[in-house]
């Protein structure tokens, strides 16, 4: 009866070294040994044995599961590549398209011609560079931009770079209104959007300024002179959530319009929500 219950103990151990390399064939193979070495003619040990690996199945599901989500990923990184970079999601995006699609058509084939990959971000289409943002397409009321993460640190030789905002540092837009000016601006785009992946491939970053150094407008600040728990619940957000309410402040004109702004966003603020948060 020792050896028996031996036996039993070594061929379970057995099985669950198995399990663990249940990624490869090998693997695949002492589950399958291991399975008929536990299991026995009788009801009672084919009962017990069916217990003892429901565990161990469970396991082996979850594993073959994530190997097919890994896999599908990864065909999916292969297609973009294999297609030059284009992706489904845009071809989708630009169908349904109400406006500039033909100008949106023309960017796309110069950004991908710069060997630019495309994914669909924010729920525009986004160009990146070995994986890296490098720009981002949107169609305006107005006009379509080319919009450049770090545009600031782009040389401006034609002066056609724009800030979207007065406080705006790092982004820089190229405005454009129709396929015929894009056709004339194809080699300067180029040439703009090669400057972009050479400061990526550098490394360089943005200098953005420290909140300390922003100027607060002064219907703000007199309510954090005034406001002690106002002033806490600012100082306790992010740097870049004070700098998206003193911009957004700072952008109104009149008075009384940033004091009005002011007093919507106080709820959000005590909330230690930046001002597009949900």
């Amino acid at each position: 009866m020792a050896r028996a219950g031996g036996r039993k103990r070594r061929r379970r151990w057995r099985f669950a070294g198995a399990v663990h390399d249940a990624n490869g064939l090998a693997g695949r193979v002492a589950i399958a040994r291991s399975v008929l070495e536990c299991a026995d003619t009788s009801a009672h040990s084919i009962i017990g044995a069916g217990r003892f690996l429901d565990p161990f199945r469970k396991l082996w599901n979850d594993r073959l599961k994530k190997g097919e989500a890994m896999k599908t990923t990864n065909q999916n990184e292969n297609d973009t590549m294999t297609n030059g970079g284009r992706s489904p999601k845009i071809d989708a995006y630009l169908r349904k398209a109400k406006k500039w699609q033909p100008e949106l058509a023309k960017l796309r084939t110069i950004l991908l011609g710069c060997q630019l990959t495309e994914d669909l971000k924010w729920g525009k289409p986004c160009y990146a560079y070995q994986k890296h943002n490098v720009l981002v397409i949107l169609p305006l009321k107005e006009h379509c931009a080319l919009l450049f993460f770090k545009g600031g640190l782009l040389k401006d030789t034609h002066g056609i770079l724009i800030k979207a905002g007065e406080n705006t540092v790092a982004g820089r837009q190229i405005r454009l209104t129709s396929v015929r000016q894009i056709a004339e601006m194809e080699t300067v785009l180029k040439g703009y959007i090669q400057q972009a992946i050479d400061v990526d491939k550098a490394g360089l970053k943005v200098q953005v300024k420290k909140v300390s150094e922003l100027k607060i407008p002064e219907e703000f600040q007199n309510k954090l002179a005034e406001n002690r728990a106002l002033k806490s619940a600012f100082d306790g957000l992010t740097p870049g959530r004070q700098r998206g309410y003193i911009f957004y402040f700072s952008g109104a004109k009149q008075s009384q319009t940033r004091a009005s702004r002011v007093e919507k966003c106080l709820p959000q603020i005590f909330k230690g929500k930046g001002l597009d948060d949900r």
